[in-house]
């Protein structure tokens, strides 16, 4: 929105009376302090990595129990280089930590709470009837061989 935009939307009375200069320093304002500490950035790395069906799946049955590698390869039907990395993804992001014992390394998720934000947004997609997304060859609905056997 162009300042010129911002002022006809002032001198309209649908936002509070002020100055138009004022009101724009309010919203510049609001916006430097949602950003302050690398929050939004953080965030959405964090969304990024629960953007897979793949490591959704892996989050739940880490958040069953705590498993090694070869176990969440085999729960998903995945090759152990595409299991390692998206757990790499999942532990880069901060949401599962790795426990080396031997010659295994063990997962488990880092804090529940994630477990009921992924569970909530479900609950909310199943609410809202969300139409099937473009993928990124823009077909609707379709899906990696990868993720079929996940959903």
């Amino acid at each position: 929105m162009s300042y010129s935009q911002l002022k006809n939307l002032m001198e309209s009375g649908l936002r509070r009376a002020c100055p138009a200069p004022e009101y724009s320093d309010g919203l510049r304002t609001l916006v430097e302090r949602m950003s302050a500490g690398d929050n939004l950035r953080t965030a959405s790395g964090v969304f990024r990595a629960l953007s897979s069906p793949i490591r959704l799946a892996m989050l739940k049955c880490l958040g069953a129990r705590e498993l090694c590698v070869c176990e969440v390869s085999f729960a998903l039907r995945l090759t152990q280089p595409t299991t390692s990395h998206h757990l790499r993804i999942l532990e880069h992001a901060g949401l599962i930590d790795a426990r080396p014992k031997g010659k295994w390394t063990f997962y488990r998720v880092t804090d529940r709470y994630v477990l009921r934000v992924v569970d909530t947004v479900g609950r909310m997609a199943r609410r809202s009837h969300a139409a099937p997304q473009p993928t990124r060859s823009g077909r609707r609905g379709a899906t990696r061989s990868a993720d079929a056997h996940v959903r």
